[in-house]
């Protein structure tokens, strides 16, 4: 039994060696397996903070990056409008430069022509004096009166041949000084002439540097919208990864967020031509009730009392001092309270008398000779042109600039306008924006104040909504009306 129990004994510490052995070498293993997966003895109870807020800062840093590329958009979209305004800037300029032109070119077409006429009488006082030059070239005028005198058979008819000799001698005077006026216009009309020449040709220059300034900034924005573009593209996708959504849904958020920016920006615009009209209109009504001004006169009354002064001048019976006495009224200069009516002159702001008809008439400056029903006509022409290309310069029949397509169709209504913005609204009654009817025209420009700042022109045709050839790449559109650069007044031709 003892042998036994030893030999049970035996068995069951060799047993435990081996399940020891067992978990020794198991657990190395489990270990490492534990290791490989990022597990350790702590993580089992993880503590939540400080994943949280490493989450919180990416997702700062990644808002900051989405803020930072939104703003980069919003100032690629502003740099490509802005070049665009300077590309309609530089088409004006064109135009005004071909307006000038043709100006010139008229000039010198009708220096030319007097000047042609001008010479066509010099040569025929010339011919004259060469025919009389060949006559005298066959004896001197005294000879030719002794001739006649000799071969006259009578008194009467001597003095008759007398009278025409001298006839013949007047004639030939008249016929130099003739010359010599001729002469004189000729030459003067030759100078104005090749002033005319002169100037055509600097206009032609001018113009031909105009267009091709235009030109040159239309390839500067249309390869800066491309530029604008790609960048714009890039960033989107940029944008998508950051926000983790698509291309197409981060392209139409940034569409929302142009569209946000631009309802904002007319907004205010809006508002601010609102606030010029209001503050024309009170500015108006002040000045056209000025007559407080006369308040002032009542002291004017004052004076009369001076007059009593005069009675003094009883003592008559020193003749020579009275006028020493009539001296003393100088309390007749207190009037000076005349003077003070000079705030007569705050009717100064008063606006000019209107030139024209029109609800909204505001300043009164320029003239409209155009009615309700011509305006409407207008528009009716100007509606056929829509699909119409913009071209430089253009008036039709099948292209336009903003100018041309305004002057075109009020022309054919019958109203003629000038060929330039500028010059339409220099020419044009202006009346509020909120008085505008259908044919009225809108203007744009860098400076509300400065009508040659004016670079765009459109027609109202009611409900708010305009006709206009826009700019090089677009076509004659219809849409809404828009504020920004607007100019404080519409024009009614």
């Amino acid at each position: 039994m003892r042998t036994q129990d030893r030999s049970d004994a035996s068995r069951a510490r060799t047993a435990v060696r081996r399940r020891a052995a067992l978990v020794g070498g198991v657990l190395p293993v489990v270990g490492a397996l534990v290791w490989s997966l990022g597990v350790t003895p702590s993580s089992a109870t993880p503590d939540p903070t400080p994943d949280i807020s490493a989450l919180r800062s990416q997702a700062a840093d990644v808002a900051s990056q989405v803020a930072e590329l939104d703003v980069q958009i919003a100032a690629l979209d502003d740099s490509v409008d802005a070049a665009w305004t300077e590309v309609q800037t530089a088409g004006e300029d064109y135009n005004e430069a071909t307006e000038q032109l043709e100006a010139a070119q008229t000039k010198s077409d009708d220096a030319q022509a007097r000047l042609s006429q001008a010479l066509e009488r010099q040569e025929a006082s010339r011919r004259i004096l060469v025919g009389i030059a060949r006559d005298a070239s066959r004896g001197s005028a005294g000879t030719d009166q002794i001739q006649a005198l000799l071969t006259a058979d009578g008194l009467e008819e001597a003095i008759a041949n007398a009278d025409a000799v001298s006839l013949v001698t007047s004639k030939a005077d008249r016929a130099v000084q003739q010359f010599e006026a001729d002469s004189v216009v000729a030459t003067t009309l030759q100078r104005v002439a090749d002033d005319a020449v002169a100037d055509l040709t600097a206009r032609k220059s001018a113009a031909q540097s105009a267009l091709d300034a235009a030109q040159k900034k239309q390839s500067d924005a249309e390869a800066l919208q491309t530029s604008a573009q790609t960048q714009r593209a890039a960033l989107v996708t940029q944008l998508a990864a950051l926000r983790k959504t698509t291309a197409a849904a981060e392209k139409q958020r940034q569409e929302q967020l142009a569209a946000e920016r631009a309802a904002q920006r007319e907004a205010a615009a809006k508002a601010a031509a609102e606030a010029k009209e209001k503050e024309d209109e009170a500015r108006k009504a002040a000045a056209a009730t000025p007559t407080p001004t006369k308040a002032p006169s009542t002291p004017t009354a004052p004076p009369k009392t001076s007059t009593p002064t005069k009675t003094t001048a009883p003592p008559s019976s020193t003749p020579s001092k009275t006028p020493t006495q009539t001296k003393t009224p100088t309390p007749s200069k207190t009037p000076t309270p005349t003077k003070t009516p000079t705030p007569t002159k705050t009717p100064d702001p008063t606006p000019p008398p209107s030139s024209g008809s029109g609800d909204g008439d505001l300043l009164g400056t320029g003239v409209s000779v155009g009615s309700a029903a011509q305006g409407k006509s207008a528009v009716a022409e100007a509606k056929k042109q829509i699909g119409d290309k913009y071209v430089w310069g253009a008036s039709g029949p099948d292209a336009f600039d903003c100018s041309g397509l305004t002057s075109s169709s009020w022309s054919k209504a019958g109203v003629a306008l000038q060929r330039t913005s500028r010059g339409q609204y220099s020419q044009v009654l202006k009346i509020k924006l909120s008085s505008m009817r259908a044919g009225d025209l809108i203007f744009w420009g860098t400076d509300p104040d400065d009508p040659a700042s004016v670079y765009h022109v459109a027609m109202y045709i009611g409900d708010g909504q305009m006709i206009e050839a826009p700019r090089p790449g677009l076509t004659v559109h219809i849409t809404s009306v828009y504020y920004t650069n607007i100019m404080p007044y519409a024009g009614r031709p």
